[in-house]
């Protein structure tokens, strides 16, 4: 909600950083976080549509699951060992309430960042 009203604020003209505040307060992120709720403004009729911003966030969720999948077989996969470790840890990360709720219950800024982080590492892992 907070990301919502600092991007609204930011699509009305508002470009001082002190002055773009929601709930949470002011704006402390960089800039980038408000050109992608901006976006993401646009995707959901405003923000007005809570189920399709929780829709991009589940996609951005499974592509985040997908990588760091991806990262977890390369690293096996370099180890040559496939041990019950690295099942219990794919267990855990697959049902883990706390990022379910980071990303399809709150959608946090944190969700996209952390998918070019997670991307970053796969690239320097090749």
């Amino acid at each position: 909600m907070a990301y919502r009203e600092q991007a609204e604020l930011f699509l009305g003209g508002e470009r001082v950083y002190t002055k773009i505040v929601g709930q949470t307060g002011p704006c402390v992120y960089p800039a980038v976080h408000l050109y992608v709720f901006a976006f993401f403004h646009a995707l959901t009729d405003e923000g007005r549509s809570i189920l399709k911003a929780q829709i991009i966030f589940m996609i951005i969720y499974l592509w985040q699951m997908y990588e760091v999948l991806q990262i977890y077989r390369q690293s096996i996969l370099l180890k040559e060992q496939r041990s019950l470790k690295f099942l219990v840890t794919l267990g855990l990360l697959c049902i883990s309430k706390r990022v379910h709720s980071i990303y399809v219950l709150r959608c946090f800024n944190d969700c996209i960042a952390m998918l070019f982080v997670t991307l970053a590492i796969k690239n320097l892992q090749r």
